[in-house]
Parts: structure tokens; sequence; C-alpha cells
């Protein structure tokens, strides 16, 4: 089981989510963002589902660009990666490989006098009842341990039949159901946030939490087959 750390310090960060990388195209558009607009910043944050379904660490011999480009990046800068719904499996082979840092859900990153709170997001979709039951069940300790010492191509059938399933259901609930309930954010644990930041429901928006905190929804990365045709990141100078 990878070590993630609950807590960290940043510069000047740029936030990602949501790219959801599984084909050639998807990740020759992110080494693309590593190249040109991540080194404006000091450090990477990727906010969940950085990959589209990830049985194991195998898989990273389908994407030697990104690893070999990501490698590169963190001689000079940190990248923190957060597990999502569909990723929740990268390990220490992927950290090994890398040198990314992964991170907790939720994290506290800290900024000069700003603190935030960051999540992919889903643990907040109170609503969707059937989804936080299983999302229990699968990220747990005693499941992961379980999946982990499971055959490759076993893993791969279980993704991918959860992935068809869930995408079936989400289009018979209601868009509410499967969005993120914004009472559901407990922020008295840690203090004085300034913002939310997650990913997770592709619907990026700027909301007011309350009167301190904001909550900012990061985009998805969108495809048309290989191409890159919707995108975006957040910063905050």
């Amino acid at each position: 089981m990878p070590t993630l750390k609950s807590a960290i310090e940043l510069k000047n960060p740029v936030f990602i989510s949501d790219i959801h990388i599984s084909t050639e195209g998807h990740e020759k558009a992110f080494c693309t963002f590593l190249k040109t607009t991540a080194t404006r910043y000091s450090e990477v944050v990727i906010l969940g589902d950085f990959f589209d379904a990830w049985p194991g660490d195998e898989k990273l011999a389908k994407f030697p660009a990104l690893i070999k480009d990501l490698a590169s990046f963190t001689q000079n800068r940190p990248v923190y990666v957060m597990h999502g719904n569909r990723d929740f499996m990268l390990g220490n082979t992927f950290v090994n490989q890398t040198d990314v840092t992964l991170i907790a859900d939720p994290c506290v990153a800290k900024t000069g006098n700003l603190c935030f709170l960051l999540s992919h997001g889903d643990i907040w979709c109170t609503k969707d009842i059937r989804y936080q039951k299983l999302r229990r069940v699968f990220r747990s300790k005693a499941a992961e341990t379980f999946l982990r010492l499971l055959p490759y191509a076993f893993r791969q059938k279980i993704a991918r039949d959860t992935r068809e399933k869930s995408a079936r259901e989400k289009t018979l609930l209601a868009d509410d159901i499967t969005d993120v309930v914004s009472d559901a954010i407990d922020l008295k644990p840690y203090g004085k946030i300034d913002a939310v930041i997650h990913g997770h429901t592709h619907k990026p928006a700027l909301h007011q939490l309350t009167s301190e905190t904001k909550r900012v929804v990061l985009p998805d990365w969108r495809f048309e087959k290989d191409s890159l045709i919707q995108w975006g990141y957040a910063d905050i100078y």
C-alpha cells in the first residue's frame, strides 16, 4: 500500500483533475501540458482520475512517454497526485518510476497565508447512496490489499465491468444525485479554509461555500477520439 501525505506546502501550484488518460492521444495531450503550461508553476497537483480505469501499476507499460516526461518534470518541480474513483489502485511502482508524491483525500495544502482543502470530490456526493456504499467497500484497506493480490487480467476485468456498469447507471440518475452536496463538506477539523478545490463532477464552477470559503470545481479534460477538445485548470495568482 502506498504512503499518502495528508498535508503539503505549496508555492505557486496549478490544480488539474479528471484527465482520464486511456490512449496514446490522451498521453500526448498531458505530456504537452507538462512541457508548456505546467512550466509556469512551482507544483502540479492532480486531484484524482488522472487515469481512466487503473487496475494496477502493470498498466504503466502502456504509457512510456508519460512516465518518462513525468520523471523528467519531477527533477525540478514536485507533482502531487490524489487517487480518484477511477485510479485508486495507483501504487508504489508508479511513485518509484515517476517520483510523484501521492496525497490523501482530503489533503490540506498551504500556500503562503492561504489554506486549501483538496479532494477528488466523490466522497461528498452523499445523495448517491449506492455509490457511497460501493466506495466504502472498494476503498477499504482490506479490499485494496485483496485486489492487489489478484492476477492483473482479473483486475482488468473487474475495472472494465465496474466502469461500464457505473456509466449505465449514471444515465438513470437525476443530475443532482451525482453532484457534491455542500453541506457534506465539514471544514471544522481543518480550521480556517480559504477554498475547497475538487473535481469529479465534471461541472466546473466557482461556488461560495461559506462567507469565508469558496468551492472551486475543476474542469474535466474531454477528448474527441484522441483530440483534446476541452480542458482547464485552476491556479491562485
